[in-house]
């Protein structure tokens, strides 16, 4: 029984040392998960934002979304390095994001793309070969457009 207690307390100590990278691991393995589409919905959220003047910030995106914080950073900073969003400050240590171009000057397979360049694996990551040909697919499609095919 006693190399029962010990073996129990390894395990519990164990577990607690390595809580925490467990945690992170998770977190980066959600990042690389999200469906490239979603960020056509951080692109529409944006536009629309764009449309009424305003910024929209990270948690406002993520919650829209029901996209993990770590997620919704990645794809951001990927519209981002695309030209697609912009970073601008909100006041008081808050960043916000908005369209670095009008949506009719968007379009939907340049979102995409980024999206597809910013997950685990980048170009070649998840199903590549189908992420090009839904890029084909909606080639010329702007953003400006998407509500009006998805109603």
């Amino acid at each position: 029984i006693t190399w029962i207690i010990v073996l129990f307390g390894l395990q519990v100590a164990y577990s607690l040392q390595h809580f925490s990278s467990w945690s992170e691991e998770t977190e980066k393995m959600e990042a690389g998960l999200v469906d490239p589409g979603v960020a056509v919905r951080f692109a529409a959220i944006l536009a629309d934002a764009f449309e009424r003047g305003e910024a929209v910030d990270l948690a406002t995106m993520a919650e829209a979304t029901g996209v993990p914080g770590q997620a919704t950073t990645t794809l951001i900073v990927g519209l981002e390095k695309a030209g697609i969003a912009r970073a601008t400050d909100l006041g008081a240590d808050a960043t916000g994001y908005v369209l670095a171009r009008p949506a009719e000057r968007v379009l939907v397979s340049e979102v995409l793309a980024a999206a597809r360049r910013s997950r685990a694996g980048g170009e070649q990551g998840g199903s590549a070969a189908v992420d090009r040909r839904m890029e084909g697919a909606l080639d010329g499609l702007t953003l400006d457009r998407v509500d009006e095919i998805a109603s």
